[in-house]
Parts: structure tokens; C-alpha cells; sequence
């Protein structure tokens, strides 16, 4: 299992999303032989997990047990995309389920048509910075002069 495990002390607020539900809400569930999940459990069909963002991301996924349906939000809560996994992962092991956006992800869901839903990991990569781009593009500028400035050379 990949990205940030969920476990008993594990507090996802401070990586950088917040998780809720509908009903009551979400819990942590499992050991330490096992695995921990988050998880909600309740009596009607549909059951969710919310997940907001406190920076926008373009990628999210996440790692789950079983069958799960993961949806992408943007800022006014315009869908952006849903990706659904029908068959559990064989036993032993998780599924993974992603999303890739070209616009900036602010909130994302996940699903299922039973009445409990667990994750065991959430990955996102948040939209960086403009400072920060501006340091990627300008690193890279400097990457490709000294390329050139090496090929340059005689030998």
C-alpha cells in the first residue's frame, strides 16, 4: 500500500485534507495486525467519505479494500470527474482508483452503493505555487544552458 496510511493517530487534517460525512461521521477502524481504514458505516443504501482539500490538487487517488466509485470537485462543487472500481482487489491486497485533472480538484468523494465505505490511503499533488513554478521553470532554464554550454565544448 502506497501514500499515507491511515492509522489510529494519524491526523490527515495537517497533510492538507479534511475528511467528513454525511452521517454521522467518519472513524477510524481496524488494528495493527489488519490495517487501519477510515470508515463510515450507516443504514441507508449509499454510503461516502468527503474528502475537502485545503490546497487544490490535479491528482488524487486513493487505496481501498473493495468496490468504490471516487468522484473530483471543483471550487463550486462543479463535478469534474468520477471514476468507478467495480471489483475488489483480490484478498490480501488494495485496489487503487485515480484522478487526473486539467482544472485545480477542491473537494472529492468516495462511494459506495452498501452501507459502509472504508479507504486506507489518500495521494494528492497539490497545484503549486506560482512562486513555485516560477522556481521549476527558471531551475530548468538554467539545466538547459549548461547543457548547452557542456555540448559546447571542444574536446
Amino acid at each position: 500500500m502506497a501514500g499515507v496510511e491511515i492509522t489510529e493517530t494519524f491526523n490527515y487534517d495537517v497533510q492538507g485534507v479534511q475528511f467528513s460525512a454525511p452521517f454521522p461521521y467518519p472513524f477510524v477502524a481496524g488494528n495493527p495486525d489488519t490495517g487501519f481504514g477510515l470508515a463510515v458505516i450507516h443504514t441507508f443504501e449509499d454510503t461516502w467519505i468527503i474528502g475537502d482539500l485545503t490546497v487544490p490538487a490535479l491528482a488524487l487517488g486513493g487505496f481501498f479494500p473493495g468496490s468504490t466509485v471516487l468522484c473530483a470537485f471543483a471550487a463550486d462543487d462543479e463535478e469534474l470527474a468520477c471514476v468507478t472500481a467495480f471489483a475488489p482487489p483480490p484478498p490480501g491486497s488494495d485496489g487503487f482508483v485515480g484522478i487526473v485533472s486539467d482544472s485545480p480538484i477542491h473537494s472529492f468523494t468516495f462511494a459506495s452503493g452498501s452501507s459502509s465505505e472504508t479507504i486506507h490511503s489518500v495521494e494528492f499533488s497539490p497545484v503549486p505555487e506560482p512562486g513555485t513554478l516560477s522556481l521549476l521553470g527558471l531551475g530548468s532554464g538554467i539545466v538547459l544552458l549548461v547543457r548547452r554550454r557542456v555540448r559546447r565544448r571542444p574536446a
